[in-house]
């Protein structure tokens, strides 16, 4: 049951869309459903579960008003407490407990609730979706890919790079994490004590430009965020397309239909269109472009780095749904085949894009010098 649920609700003539955010936590899963209203009538809900293993099919459990919350309007973020809400609106009641029927299955869940004041509703969710990429994608030869490359706007996209056609994931939705409540207030507060001792520079949280060069100082060191790293050179994207594939691998009769795959995403159009927010864990889905500041962290330069940050499990069917509803393109996914492999990393060698350039230090070095003397 783990993972970000994603569906629809009705409460009475009153709808919105429903994400249901839930961690496996060993005994229980445990996690937040967010109802977003499409009404300007009626706010929106944030409502915290726990549900005990194992799970079955059916089964019943009831909020109290102690476990869920309004949104508010302008935000997207629930009140701290009743009563600060009902200072803001002295005449709306709201229920003291709500029982909800539920139904799983591997595909879906479907909740159904009545309250003690007899309201009654529905939520629909579908499970988190599996597999690869499923956004259409050119094949080019490298030759190609650098020809496409040359003739777009100089600082309108950015690239990513990823050595399969995997789907555009960040590294904490990888993990099967998707409550970014407990995230925040919990792992990231341990971790920024740990490593204060360890950075030249103590992050002020509290700070939005701050949190997000923590974040991203984190990214760069292998724990996974709700960050996505991108760059502004479609060739230093090429370079972590195929860093880690090997000269022998690449040669592989088994590999011969494999192919590293380079995302190509407007970053100048869909800043222009799209409303961006440098919060997390808010109710409303968002996908948004952030250049941190490289506070001890000298690789983002050097990586021409940019980064985006959500709350979304699945990025591209969200892209989708934008670019259907605004009839725009924002993302597009280029596939280069792993045998240019050797071809690709010799070039970008004479660009001077390599892993010592990227990776300042003896780290980076030493892979650098692996590469030249060994291929791997």
């Amino acid at each position: 049951m783990f993972g970000q649920w994603t569906g629809h609700y009705q409460d009475g003539e009153n709808k919105g869309q429903a994400i249901l955010n839930l961690d496996d936590c060993d005994t229980h899963y445990k996690g937040v459903m967010f109802l977003n209203t499409f009404s300007s009538e009626h706010p929106g809900l944030q409502i915290n579960v726990e549900f005990k293993k194992p799970v079955p099919k059916q089964f019943r459990f009831t909020i109290t008003k102690a476990n869920y919350f309004p949104l508010n309007e302008n935000t997207g973020l629930g009140y701290n407490s009743w009563p600060e809400y009902e200072q803001k609106k002295p005449n709306k009641t709201w229920p003291e407990t709500i029982v909800i029927d539920a139904k799983r299955s591997s595909a879906s869940l479907t909740f159904q609730w009545k309250t003690n004041t007899a309201q009654t509703g529905t939520i629909r969710l579908d499970a988190p979706r599996k597999g690869n990429s499923t956004l259409d994608s050119s094949k080019l030869t490298w030759d190609e890919f650098k020809a496409r490359v040359h003739k777009l706007e100089t600082r309108r996209y950015i690239f990513r790079g990823q050595n399969q056609t995997w789907r555009l994931r960040t590294s904490f939705h990888r993990t099967h994490r998707a409550n970014l409540f407990t995230f925040m207030s919990e792992d990231i507060q341990i971790l920024h004590r740990t490593l204060s001792g360890r950075t030249k520079h103590i992050f002020n949280l509290e700070v939005p430009q701050q949190n997000g060069a923590f974040f991203n100082m984190l990214q760069h060191h292998g724990y996974p965020t709700p960050i996505l790293d991108w760059t502004h050179s479609p060739y230093v994207a090429a370079f972590f397309a195929f860093r880690t594939i090997s000269s022998e691998e690449s040669k592989k009769a088994k590999n011969k239909d494999k192919h590293v795959r380079i995302f190509v995403f407007d970053r100048k159009n869909w800043v222009t269109d799209i409303p961006q927010v440098m919060l997390l864990n808010i109710s409303l889905e968002h996908f948004s472009v952030s250049e941190f500041m490289a506070l001890n962290n000298d690789r983002v330069i050097p990586q021409q780095g940019i980064a985006t940050i959500t709350n979304i499990d699945d990025i591209e069917k969200y892209i989708e749904r934008t670019e259907q509803h605004r009839a725009k393109k924002y993302l597009q996914a280029v596939d280069l085949p792993w045998s240019a492999r050797d071809k690709v990393m010799t070039e970008l060698s004479l660009m001077g894009i390599t892993a010592g350039s990227l990776f300042p230090g003896i780290d980076g070095t030493c892979e650098e010098m692996r590469e030249r003397h060994f291929r791997i």
